[in-house]
């Protein structure tokens, strides 16, 4: 069986108090029994945990990763036609790339999975990174570790309804490229309000730094145009 779940925390971050957005996993069950979940957080508010359902695994699960196809030049468009269903691509990535995704989907509920190299089957294999969460596009990007890079293995898939998906990819040679060092922040004063521009969509960050008096509580907000995905930290 195949099961999605989610947890919310509510977290006190070092800059700011904000919700954390849901996380999601997925496990195999086999042979057939009951299934433990657990959330674990810190802070005042309480987590909440929703187990969205519960579907047979589909057999793509279970096929063996020599069947996947070689993922085609960006973008990529296909057809999921029922529910349970999915598509495995196989793409090369090199050791300390960062591999950015993008998916787009009409008719269904279509999610990303990413697996690492070195697998034969998928069955009972846990994705080094998802994108299950929230509307399209669906984006994922992966920092591929300085001793793992080889053949990654992406599937797509049909977790409601069915239709048609567009799935847009590009990997970047170096992974550290978007990071920013913590000499190079910007210094602040309080109160601090800007409009920020960030230039790349995938991954680029503004970084700032400010003088806090002991025994206070900081509070940050961060807006931005809809379609956008920007995170706080």
């Amino acid at each position: 069986m195949r099961v999605r779940f989610a947890y919310v925390s509510m977290a006190m971050m070092l800059l700011a108090t904000m919700s954390v957005p849901a996380t999601t996993g997925f496990a195999d069950t086999a042979p057939a029994g009951s299934v433990y979940s657990k959330a674990a957080g810190h802070g005042d508010a309480p987590p909440s945990l929703a187990v969205e359902g519960v579907q047979a695994a589909v057999e793509p699960l279970a096929t063996s990763v020599f069947d996947a196809i070689p993922l085609p030049p960006s973008p990529v468009s296909a057809t999921l036609d029922a529910q349970g269903t999915s598509t495995l691509y196989a793409i090369d990535v090199a050791a300390g790339s960062r591999l950015e995704l993008s998916l787009t989907g009409t008719g269904g509920v279509f999610d990303i999975y990413l697996f690492a190299p070195g697998l034969t089957w998928l069955a009972g294999t846990t994705a080094v990174a998802h994108s299950c969460m929230g509307g399209y596009p669906r984006m994922l990007s992966y920092d591929v570790p300085p001793d793992v890079g080889g053949t990654y293995y992406i599937e797509i898939f049909a977790y409601e309804g069915s239709g048609s998906y567009t799935l847009s990819w590009s990997i970047r040679p170096d992974s550290e490229r978007a990071r920013i060092d913590v000499p190079e922040a910007v210094a602040i004063s309080l109160p601090f309000s800007s409009a920020i521009t960030i230039p790349d969509l995938l991954q680029a960050n503004e970084l700032y730094k400010f003088y806090v008096a002991g025994g206070r509580r900081i509070q940050v907000d961060l807006s931005g145009p809809v379609g956008a995905d920007f995170d706080l930290y």
